[in-house]
């Protein structure tokens, strides 16, 4: 794809060289150098001066305890480089052009990029294709027949049922409070007629990650560092257990309240009980006993895809926003938002909806709106971010033919949308930043 990019934006005069290592020949006296420059396709690596060593992540000498990732640790520095890779080799990249993107960019991303190669072997770039540019998607339109009602998907992330350090909210209410006010409202047991209009709009619920916070009683870590023993151990063990059990039964039952009302896709998080690497697997449904007898509970990976009436929906629960956040520098600027009627923010603990323009763009919300451009997710794995060792097939690169409608992150600390028009005016995308529900009572 990027290849047929380069031939439609560049031309023939910028020759495309089949491998990186051939761009030495471009290299000498400036004026026998090819001014329309040389056109490479590669991988992009970025080295992080302060990335901590491998062995630094493992808590004690045997490496049996791997530390918790900590994503508000930025490793970003300007002394960072960029490379772009391919089977063949690596070329250093500079230029003007490079200095003003390298605290955006991150490893793990294919694009083209038009240039030279100085004296010193760095290639110096002019300009860059990224995948985005061959995406094309099918225009949904608004229901148009008289008096269809429109449909609606509801996105929440951070539940964070049975987390004892979670303050009030905005609203003032506690979690407990605002979670079963937002199963209220969608089970239509909550607000006047407008609100149980719009409730029952809604088609389908995707809870995006970080449902649940399971209590640990062994809270000086004893069990983990191995300083316990015997029934002292047994009863740490067991009571964790049975705080564990416990949070699963409230959340079981706050989602059987909301399937008698609509579908409800289950997304796993970092919190959440099952497997840590990307992609995350499903939920098991034994951890469910009732809302799993419902066939409108619908238990999905991380990240995740679906489709709505033609409305292609791809996103996740948070951590490759986090992981790309960490690696680079971001500055919130100023930017329009999609209006009220395209997108609510709603927030039961007031049983309203509130509109959905800000003033500003968050770092966030650019950095999902990267990963679209890019046409790759989760880029940064494996390399910050663990994921399974895949070897045929990359599940994270975006479908350039049925580009995402919507593209969402979860578990962010605001609320944050923008409507991306693609440059060649074949897709158009609504990237959405959704708040965690436990610190901001919102869903979207």
């Amino acid at each position: 794809a990027l290849e047929n990019l380069v031939k439609q934006k560049w031309g023939d005069s910028c020759k495309l060289a089949a491998k990186i290592i051939d761009t030495e020949s471009n290299t000498g006296d400036i004026e026998d150098r090819d001014p329309a420059g040389v056109a490479i396709i590669g991988m992009v690596y970025k080295e992080l001066k302060l990335r901590d060593s491998v062995l630094s992540t493992f808590k004690d000498g045997t490496g049996s305890t791997v530390m918790k990732m900590d994503w508000t640790k930025n490793i970003s520095d300007p002394g960072d480089t960029v490379i772009l890779e391919d089977p063949s080799g690596r070329a250093a990249l500079g230029g003007p052009l490079i200095e003003k993107e390298i605290k955006r960019m991150v490893s793990g991303v294919m694009m083209a990029m038009r240039g030279n190669v100085d004296d010193a072997g760095i290639f110096h770039v002019v300009d860059m294709i990224t995948y985005d540019e061959c995406f094309s998607n099918m225009d949904v339109k608004k229901a148009s027949m008289a008096g269809e009602d429109p449909k609606y998907v509801m996105i929440v992330s951070g539940l964070s049922i049975g987390a004892s350090n979670v303050p009030e909210n905005d609203d003032g209410n506690t979690n407990e409070f605002t979670t079963q006010l937002l199963f209220d409202f969608l089970s239509g047991r909550l607000g006047g007629d407008q609100e149980l209009k719009k409730a029952s709009c809604i088609t389908r619920l995707i809870v995006a990650g970080n449902s649940v916070e399971l209590p640990v009683a062994d809270t000086e870590g004893a069990i983990a560092a191995g300083t316990v023993f015997g029934s002292t151990r047994t009863k740490l063990e067991k009571q964790q257990q049975e705080m564990s059990a416990e949070t699963m039964k409230r959340f079981d039952m706050y989602l059987a309240q909301g399937l008698g009302s609509c579908d409800i896709d289950l997304m796993p998080g970092a919190e959440d009980p099952t497997t840590e690497t990307l992609p995350q697997q499903v939920m098991h449904p034994c951890l469910f006993p009732h809302s799993s007898r419902f066939d409108s509970l619908h238990l999905v990976t991380n990240p995740y895809a679906c489709k709505v009436d033609n409305c292609n929906i791809v996103g996740h629960s948070g951590q490759p926003l986090f992981d790309i956040l960490r690696t680079t520098k971001w500055e919130d600027k100023d930017e329009g938002m999609p209006d009220g009627d395209a997108m609510d923010v709603a927030t039961p603990a007031s049983s309203g909806s509130a509109s959905a323009t800000t003033e500003k763009v968050t770092a966030a919300l650019q950095a999902l709106e990267k990963t679209l451009h890019w046409g790759h997710i989760c880029p940064t794995a494996p390399d910050t971010l663990s994921c399974y060792p895949f070897t045929d097939t990359d599940p994270f690169v975006l479908d350039s033919a049925n580009a995402p409608h919507i593209l969402f992150a979860g578990n962010q600390a605001k609320f944050d949308a923008k409507l991306v028009e693609g440059t060649n005016g074949k897709y158009r995308t609504c990237v959405v930043s959704v708040p965690s529900f436990s610190k901001t009572g919102e869903a979207v």
